[in-house]
């Protein structure tokens, strides 16, 4: 894959403590976030969108404070 978008899973390193993570962008319908399934219309999962391997995206999440994540893999999900 060579952006991230719907029906995909992003694997990402977050810039604040380095720690590496997995999202899988679907529908509303199906976000589970404990489970690291976000919605395409959350603010991490429009961050996310279109954005290709080596990118950062910054996003604003609920602690009000600005996270970077570095894309490091982009595969199909569904």
């Amino acid at each position: 894959m060579n952006v991230a978008g719907f029906g995909t899973r992003v694997r990402v390193r977050d810039q604040r403590d380095g720690a590496e993570r997995v999202f899988t962008i679907l529908g509303m319908w199906e976000a589970d976030p404990e489970r690291h399934v976000i919605s395409y219309l959350t603010p991490l999962g429009q961050a996310f969108l279109n954005a290709a391997v080596g990118d950062t995206v910054e996003v604003a999440l609920g602690d009000g404070a600005r996270h970077a994540f570095e894309i490091l893999a982009i595969e199909r999900a569904i």
